[in-house]
C-alpha cells in the first residue's frame, strides 16, 4: 500500500496525490502542513501534506530525493506509534527510552532521550504512542507497564 490523499466532494472521492512512500503498521500523524510515517527499519519519513513530496525519509526509490532521516538511534523505533505535539515528536524506542525530535525545523534535531520503560528482549514492545495531556507524557509498554512523567514547566 502507498500513502495518497483524497478529498471528497459531493460524496465523489477526488485523488489529490498519490506518493510512493508507505507507513508501518501504525498511523500516519498529520501536523502543520506534513504527514509523518514511522517504518519497521527505525525511521520516520515525512510528506509535505500539500503535493506528497517527501521532505525527508525513506529513500527506497531511485525517484526519491537523497535520504535525510531521522531515527530513534540506538533503539529502533520498529513502527512504533508516536505523537506531535507543540512541533516536538516524542516516541519511545525498542530499548524503552522516550525520544523527542524537534520537528518543526526543515531537518529534525534530537532534543532528548531518557529511558523510562524496563529494557526487554523484544523492541516490539514499545508499540505504544505516548501521550500527552495536562503536562503529562503517559509512556506504556504491552507488558502492562505504565510510567508518568510531568512536563510542566
Amino acid at each position: 500500500m502507498r500513502t495518497l490523499r483524497v478529498r471528497v466532494r459531493d460524496g465523489k472521492p477526488e485523488l489529490l496525490w498519490k506518493g510512493p512512500l508507505h507507513n508501518w503498521y501504525h498511523s500516519a500523524v498529520v501536523d502543520d502542513g506534513h504527514v509523518y510515517m514511522p517504518h519497521g527499519d527505525d525511521r520516520i519519513s515525512c510528506l509535505d501534506l500539500d503535493n506528497g513530496e517527501p521532505k525527508y525519509g525513506l529513500g527506497r526509490t531511485d525517484k526519491l530525493p537523497k535520504p535525510k532521516t531521522w531515527s530513534s538511534g540506538r533503539g529502533g523505533v520498529h513502527g512504533g506509534g508516536f505523537t506531535i505535539a507543540d512541533g516536538k515528536a516524542l516516541l519511545i524506542d525498542a530499548k524503552g527510552s522516550l525520544v523527542i525530535y524537534d520537528v518543526s525545523a526543515a531537518i529534525p534535531r534530537l532534543l532528548s532521550r531518557i529511558k523510562v520503560l524496563d529494557p526487554d528482549r523484544s523492541p516490539y514492545k514499545y508499540e505504544t504512542a505516548p501521550v500527552l495531556a495536562n503536562g503529562r507524557v503517559y509512556c506504556r509498554n504491552t507488558d502492562g507497564q505504565i510510567v508518568c512523567l510531568d512536563v510542566r514547566k
